[in-house]
């Protein structure tokens, strides 16, 4: 027995966060899993605050050479978070 209207379970579940505007939520969260994974210890330690809508992502840190570096390297930084969503969501990186 063949199903004419079969989909994928992946694709419907992109639907759904689609429809139901989850993807922004799920965004954040696996911003800040990446954050806390990748940055180590010590960026997670100055780091105050994650923001992140429509497509801009502000980080707000207490450490004037952290923020240097951050402010530096946020193009690449955008990078990573991009690779690591599978997407392009970030559209621009602020540092505050």
């Amino acid at each position: 027995m063949f199903r004419k209207n079969e989909v994928h379970l992946g694709k419907v579940l992109q639907e759904m966060l689609d429809k139901y505007r989850l993807r922004s939520n799920l965004d954040k969260l696996t911003i800040e899993k990446f954050w806390k994974e990748e940055m180590g210890q010590m960026v997670n330690r100055y780091t105050e605050k994650i923001y992140f809508h429509k497509g801009c992502l502000t980080i707000k840190v207490n450490s004037a050479a952290l923020k240097n570096e951050l402010y530096i390297n946020r193009e690449n930084l955008k990078q990573r978070i991009n690779a690591y969503l599978n997407a392009q969501s970030i559209k621009s990186v602020k540092i505050l």
